[in-house]
């Protein structure tokens, strides 16, 4: 397995310096967007990705997969790697607001799951552990849940399956759930 990660590592490198390279050769290039969209990724590192984006020339940024790509930057530039996380507030499973400010100066774990994710639901027990093993040490999770609407049944069901006795909050709007689209 180490091998193939190495290996894995080594390929996506390469192939980010070829995008990259593509980008640079064919700045006006329809497609410039999709290579460089690639070149990107999914967890952007707008230190890295920004200075090659502000090259494609401003007609091309501002095509629709333009503007996309310049609204994910600007996020990743807020939640990148060492970055304060973005204050939010939502409500807890009796209705009570919960800030993540009212962590303050404790380690926290956002933890993004759904009671209808077979993953997430799978990770829960290694989230309860770490909590019990860290939580001496000022560690703690607030799990934000992407339930659906009509779902807060099933995310109580599933928190006390799962014996998550959790900080647990959600907005109960599924993929369109506020913390996580101004997380991602």
């Amino acid at each position: 397995m180490k091998k193939l990660d190495a290996d894995y590592e080594n390929l996506d490198a390469e192939m980010k310096a070829k995008q990259k390279e593509f980008v640079l050769a064919n700045l006006n290039s329809p497609i410039v967007m999709y290579a460089f969209g690639n070149f990107a990724g999914y967890s952007i590192n707008a230190d890295e990705v920004e200075p090659l984006f502000l090259k494609i020339p401003v007609a091309v940024r501002s095509s629709m997969k333009g503007k996309e790509m310049a609204g994910k930057i600007e996020i990743a530039k807020k939640t990148g790697i060492g970055k304060p996380a973005i204050q939010f507030t939502q409500n807890d499973t009796a209705g009570i607001p919960v800030t993540l400010a009212s962590f303050k100066g404790k380690y926290v774990l956002v933890d993004f799951w759904a009671s209808w994710c077979g993953p997430c639901r799978q990770e829960n027990p290694n989230v309860v552990a770490a909590f019990n093993k860290y939580s001496p040490k000022g560690f703690t999770v607030l799990g934000v849940s992407l339930d659906q609407p009509t779902g807060k049944e099933k995310w109580m069901e599933a928190i006390h399956k799962d014996n998550l006795n959790l900080d647990a909050s959600s907005d109960l709007k599924y993929w369109k759930n506020e913390v996580a689209l101004c997380m991602v």
